[in-house]
């Protein structure tokens, strides 16, 4: 998998503020995996097991770049708070805003679960651990980004030339600004 990974100085600390906090235990992979990576944006990703066939947008961390991608938000969010009551925690979501988690209790610490967003009692296990479910998740590298010419050429080509509107080019323009500096790595857990 690859991750275009948040930046964030004191990952260690936040840490062990969220585990006192909430009174929980991360397993070793996924604090591996945050010391590292301290979660991030995973463009073209997908993971398909079992009925689950689906995009992975990105992986909370402690970022103050997007309150969307930082886990504090997310938890102090009413479904955040209501899945911790519940030994998970969310981790990642999909394009959909559907959720990833991680088990945090005694019991199957550290198995991953999807979560639709509209029906969260449907929980679906996805892998045993945290290693396991990154193996699972497939990237490819962004590579080339159309341009606003582009991107207009094709619309037009395709008989859709009236759609492109003002606010169509500005959203073109944040992806393009977005994904033409972004970094991708690969995911390694120990």
């Amino acid at each position: 998998m690859l991750i275009s990974k948040y930046v964030e100085d004191s990952t260690f600390e936040k840490i062990s503020e969220l585990e006192k906090k909430y009174d929980i235990v991360l397993c070793h992979d996924y604090k591996d995996f945050l010391m590292k990576y301290n979660g991030g944006e995973t463009p073209k990703t997908k993971l398909s097991r079992g009925k689950v066939k689906t995009d992975i947008r990105r992986f909370y961390g402690f970022t103050e770049e997007n309150q969307y991608s930082d886990l504090r938000f997310v938890l102090d969010g009413g479904l955040g708070e209501e899945l911790i009551s519940k030994f998970r925690l969310p981790i990642a979501t999909n394009s959909f805003g559907d959720y990833f988690v991680i088990r945090v209790s005694e019991e199957k610490n550290g198995e991953i679960s999807f979560i639709y967003h509209d029906n969260p009692q449907n929980e679906i296990i996805i892998a045993p651990n945290f290693k396991e479910f990154v193996s699972i998740c497939k990237s490819e590298k962004i590579g080339h980004i159309r341009s606003i010419e582009e991107r207009k050429k094709c619309l037009i080509e395709a008989g859709k030339g009236d759609k492109i509107t003002q606010i169509k080019i500005d959203n073109w323009q944040k992806e393009i600004d977005k994904y033409a500096g972004m970094h991708q790595e690969e995911v390694i857990i120990d």
